[in-house]
């Protein structure tokens, strides 16, 4: 039975010298490039400890990308609560804005207009 997918392309890459073949609908350069980035990462965690079984360098990658995510995420939160803070400050500049506009103070419209109802 066949199990691949309209749009799923099949990608072989190396990951600490073992190949797995990966089925996937990205861009093939865009596989090889964030596997290179997690064969770095682990290729670096067996070098600090030889001593350790792949199941555990794997597991301390992931431990460490987690971590990544999680840092990221805390940042993009802060972001966004900026965001909508700046947001609120922003809209209540434009009502104020609008209410003390020239068009409703008692000098009438801005020169040049015809005040509504003077045809």
């Amino acid at each position: 039975m066949d199990s691949s997918r309209p749009g799923q392309r099949t990608v072989s890459v190396t990951i600490l010298q073992e190949t797995f073949t990966l089925r996937t609908r990205l861009p093939e350069e865009k596989v090889q490039q964030l596997a290179a980035s997690v064969d770095e990462l682990l290729t670096r965690i067996a070098a600090r400890s030889p001593d350790l079984s792949p199941t555990r360098v794997a597991v301390l990658g992931c431990l460490e990308l987690a971590s990544r995510l999680r840092a990221l995420e805390e940042q993009l939160e802060a972001l966004q609560q900026q965001i909508e803070s700046r947001s609120r400050d922003f809209a209540d500049l434009l009502d104020r804005a609008i209410e003390t506009s020239p068009a409703d103070s008692p000098a009438g419209p801005p020169s040049g207009e015809e005040p509504p109802g003077s045809e």
